[in-house]
Protein backbone atom coordinates (compact mmCIF):
# COMPACT_ATOMS: atom_id res chain seq x y z
CA UNK A 1 0.00 0.00 0.00
CA UNK A 2 1.29 3.45 -0.88
CA UNK A 3 -0.07 6.57 0.81
CA UNK A 4 0.08 9.83 -1.13
CA UNK A 5 -0.66 13.42 -0.26
CA UNK A 6 -1.30 16.15 -2.80
CA UNK A 7 -1.08 19.91 -2.35
CA UNK A 8 -3.98 21.50 -4.24
CA UNK A 9 -3.54 24.95 -5.70
CA UNK A 10 -5.60 27.80 -4.16
CA UNK A 11 -7.94 27.64 -7.16
CA UNK A 12 -8.30 23.85 -7.02
CA UNK A 13 -8.98 23.91 -3.28
CA UNK A 14 -12.33 25.59 -3.96
CA UNK A 15 -13.26 23.07 -6.65
CA UNK A 16 -14.93 19.72 -6.19
CA UNK A 17 -11.64 17.89 -6.63
CA UNK A 18 -11.67 14.72 -4.56
CA UNK A 19 -14.72 13.08 -6.11
CA UNK A 20 -16.07 9.99 -7.84
CA UNK A 21 -19.40 10.18 -9.71
CA UNK A 22 -19.75 13.76 -8.43
CA UNK A 23 -19.72 12.59 -4.81
CA UNK A 24 -16.95 14.48 -3.03
CA UNK A 25 -15.26 14.65 0.32
CA UNK A 26 -17.32 16.77 2.70
CA UNK A 27 -20.63 16.25 0.90
CA UNK A 28 -23.78 15.77 3.04
CA UNK A 29 -25.62 12.42 3.26
CA UNK A 30 -28.20 13.57 0.69
CA UNK A 31 -25.68 12.92 -2.13
CA UNK A 32 -26.66 9.24 -1.93
CA UNK A 33 -30.00 10.17 -3.49
CA UNK A 34 -28.16 10.60 -6.80
CA UNK A 35 -26.90 6.99 -6.99
CA UNK A 36 -28.35 3.51 -6.63
CA UNK A 37 -26.60 1.90 -3.70
CA UNK A 38 -25.94 -1.82 -3.53
CA UNK A 39 -27.74 -4.36 -1.35
CA UNK A 40 -25.22 -5.18 1.39
CA UNK A 41 -27.22 -7.78 3.30
CA UNK A 42 -24.79 -10.51 2.22
CA UNK A 43 -21.94 -8.93 4.20
CA UNK A 44 -23.94 -7.79 7.22
CA UNK A 45 -23.66 -9.66 10.50
CA UNK A 46 -26.55 -12.11 10.87
CA UNK A 47 -27.20 -11.03 14.47
CA UNK A 48 -27.76 -7.43 15.60
CA UNK A 49 -24.80 -5.97 17.41
CA UNK A 50 -25.15 -5.21 21.11
CA UNK A 51 -25.01 -1.46 20.57
CA UNK A 52 -26.51 1.32 22.65
CA UNK A 53 -27.16 4.05 20.09
CA UNK A 54 -29.37 6.30 22.20
CA UNK A 55 -26.60 8.78 23.03
CA UNK A 56 -25.20 8.85 19.50
CA UNK A 57 -28.53 8.94 17.64
CA UNK A 58 -31.04 10.45 20.08
CA UNK A 59 -33.58 11.51 17.43
CA UNK A 60 -34.14 7.96 16.16
CA UNK A 61 -36.67 5.60 17.70
CA UNK A 62 -35.74 2.21 19.12
CA UNK A 63 -36.88 0.15 16.07
CA UNK A 64 -34.73 2.29 13.76
CA UNK A 65 -31.70 1.97 16.04
CA UNK A 66 -32.22 -1.80 16.17
CA UNK A 67 -32.37 -1.97 12.37
CA UNK A 68 -29.10 -0.04 12.07
CA UNK A 69 -27.49 -2.32 14.67
CA UNK A 70 -28.48 -5.31 12.52
CA UNK A 71 -26.64 -3.92 9.50
CA UNK A 72 -22.99 -3.75 10.55
CA UNK A 73 -19.73 -5.14 9.21
CA UNK A 74 -17.39 -7.27 11.31
CA UNK A 75 -15.45 -4.12 12.26
CA UNK A 76 -18.65 -2.40 13.38
CA UNK A 77 -19.29 0.02 10.51
CA UNK A 78 -22.94 0.64 9.69
CA UNK A 79 -24.04 -0.57 6.25
CA UNK A 80 -26.33 1.63 4.19
CA UNK A 81 -28.70 -0.09 1.79
CA UNK A 82 -32.34 0.27 0.81
CA UNK A 83 -33.43 -0.81 4.31
CA UNK A 84 -31.25 1.58 6.27
CA UNK A 85 -30.81 4.53 3.90
CA UNK A 86 -34.17 6.07 4.80
CA UNK A 87 -33.11 6.06 8.47
CA UNK A 88 -29.67 7.44 7.75
CA UNK A 89 -31.04 10.38 5.76
CA UNK A 90 -33.10 11.46 8.78
CA UNK A 91 -30.06 11.76 11.05
CA UNK A 92 -29.31 15.41 11.79
CA UNK A 93 -26.31 14.84 14.00
CA UNK A 94 -24.24 12.00 15.43
CA UNK A 95 -24.00 13.06 19.07
CA UNK A 96 -21.50 10.51 20.42
CA UNK A 97 -18.66 8.51 18.93
CA UNK A 98 -19.79 5.53 16.89
CA UNK A 99 -18.39 3.73 13.85
CA UNK A 100 -18.82 5.33 10.39
CA UNK A 101 -21.62 4.62 7.92
CA UNK A 102 -20.68 3.11 4.54
CA UNK A 103 -22.53 2.76 1.23
CA UNK A 104 -21.37 1.02 -1.94
CA UNK A 105 -22.54 1.76 -5.47
CA UNK A 106 -21.46 0.91 -9.01
CA UNK A 107 -20.57 3.79 -11.31
CA UNK A 108 -21.91 4.16 -14.85
CA UNK A 109 -18.58 2.76 -16.05
CA UNK A 110 -18.93 -0.31 -13.81
CA UNK A 111 -16.49 0.68 -11.05
CA UNK A 112 -17.37 -0.31 -7.48
CA UNK A 113 -17.26 2.75 -5.21
CA UNK A 114 -17.46 2.93 -1.42
CA UNK A 115 -18.53 6.11 0.39
CA UNK A 116 -17.92 6.44 4.12
CA UNK A 117 -19.77 8.99 6.27
CA UNK A 118 -18.61 10.24 9.64
CA UNK A 119 -18.56 13.42 11.69
CA UNK A 120 -16.17 15.79 9.91
CA UNK A 121 -15.00 19.39 10.06
CA UNK A 122 -15.90 20.89 6.68
CA UNK A 123 -15.76 24.64 6.06
CA UNK A 124 -15.29 25.20 9.80
CA UNK A 125 -18.54 23.39 10.51
CA UNK A 126 -18.69 20.07 12.38
CA UNK A 127 -21.33 17.82 10.85
CA UNK A 128 -22.05 14.43 9.31
CA UNK A 129 -20.55 14.15 5.82
CA UNK A 130 -18.40 12.16 3.39
CA UNK A 131 -15.23 11.25 5.33
CA UNK A 132 -13.72 9.09 2.61
CA UNK A 133 -14.47 7.80 -0.87
CA UNK A 134 -12.78 4.89 -2.63
CA UNK A 135 -13.07 3.32 -6.06
CA UNK A 136 -11.87 -0.04 -7.38
CA UNK A 137 -10.65 -0.07 -10.98
CA UNK A 138 -10.50 -3.59 -12.40
CA UNK A 139 -7.86 -2.88 -15.04
CA UNK A 140 -4.94 -5.32 -14.99
CA UNK A 141 -1.55 -3.74 -14.24
CA UNK A 142 1.10 -3.38 -16.94
CA UNK A 143 -1.42 -3.25 -19.77
CA UNK A 144 -1.93 -0.33 -22.19
CA UNK A 145 -5.39 0.25 -20.66
CA UNK A 146 -3.86 0.47 -17.17
CA UNK A 147 -1.19 2.96 -18.27
CA UNK A 148 -3.80 5.13 -20.01
CA UNK A 149 -6.13 5.04 -17.00
CA UNK A 150 -3.35 6.03 -14.58
CA UNK A 151 -2.45 8.92 -16.89
CA UNK A 152 -6.07 10.10 -17.10
CA UNK A 153 -6.54 9.93 -13.33
CA UNK A 154 -3.24 11.74 -12.71
CA UNK A 155 -4.34 14.55 -15.00
CA UNK A 156 -7.77 14.72 -13.37
CA UNK A 157 -6.51 14.92 -9.78
CA UNK A 158 -3.37 16.96 -10.42
CA UNK A 159 -0.65 14.57 -9.19
CA UNK A 160 0.86 11.33 -10.43
CA UNK A 161 -1.21 8.40 -9.18
CA UNK A 162 1.03 5.64 -7.84
CA UNK A 163 4.07 7.88 -7.31
CA UNK A 164 6.18 7.96 -4.13
CA UNK A 165 4.63 9.63 -1.05
CA UNK A 166 4.39 13.41 -1.29
CA UNK A 167 4.17 15.98 1.47
CA UNK A 168 0.87 16.12 3.29
CA UNK A 169 -1.43 18.87 2.08
CA UNK A 170 -2.31 21.72 4.41
CA UNK A 171 -5.94 20.61 4.40
CA UNK A 172 -4.89 17.16 5.60
CA UNK A 173 -6.58 15.25 2.76
CA UNK A 174 -4.82 11.95 2.11
CA UNK A 175 -4.77 9.62 -0.86
CA UNK A 176 -4.31 5.85 -0.81
CA UNK A 177 -3.31 3.78 -3.84
CA UNK A 178 -3.34 -0.03 -3.66
CA UNK A 179 -2.49 -2.40 -6.51
CA UNK A 180 -3.44 -6.07 -6.87
CA UNK A 181 -3.45 -8.62 -9.68
CA UNK A 182 -6.86 -7.47 -10.98
CA UNK A 183 -6.36 -3.71 -10.84
CA UNK A 184 -6.11 -1.03 -8.18
CA UNK A 185 -7.99 0.88 -5.51
CA UNK A 186 -7.84 4.67 -5.23
CA UNK A 187 -9.18 6.39 -2.11
CA UNK A 188 -9.40 9.91 -0.69
CA UNK A 189 -9.94 10.70 2.98
CA UNK A 190 -10.45 13.80 5.10
CA UNK A 191 -8.43 14.28 8.30
CA UNK A 192 -9.85 13.03 11.58
CA UNK A 193 -11.27 15.43 14.14
CA UNK A 194 -8.57 16.68 16.52
CA UNK A 195 -10.78 16.42 19.61
CA UNK A 196 -13.48 14.00 18.50
CA UNK A 197 -15.57 13.92 21.67
CA UNK A 198 -15.67 17.67 22.20
CA UNK A 199 -16.24 18.51 18.54
CA UNK A 200 -19.05 15.98 18.16
CA UNK A 201 -20.79 17.41 21.22
CA UNK A 202 -20.46 20.93 19.80
CA UNK A 203 -22.95 20.28 16.98
CA UNK A 204 -26.07 22.39 17.24
CA UNK A 205 -28.35 19.38 16.68
CA UNK A 206 -26.69 17.57 19.58
CA UNK A 207 -27.41 20.11 22.27
CA UNK A 208 -29.78 18.87 25.01
CA UNK A 209 -33.40 19.60 24.13
CA UNK A 210 -34.47 20.66 27.60
CA UNK A 211 -31.73 23.05 28.60
CA UNK A 212 -32.21 25.06 31.78
CA UNK A 213 -31.21 28.71 31.59
CA UNK A 214 -29.31 29.82 34.66
CA UNK A 215 -29.01 33.57 35.28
Amino acid sequence: MVALWAMPSPAAAAERLYCFSDICLGDPPSVLNAVEINDLSRIANSRPAALDLKAALPELNDPDRKLLAGHVTEDGRFLLDQKTLRIFLRIKGVCASIAPFVAIFTSDSGHSTAVEFDVIDADDHVRLGVKSIARVFRTRPNTPEYVALIADLSQKFGFKIGDEPLHQARDGISTTFEVNAEGFRLAFSMPSLKDRGREIASQRDCEPVNRVKID
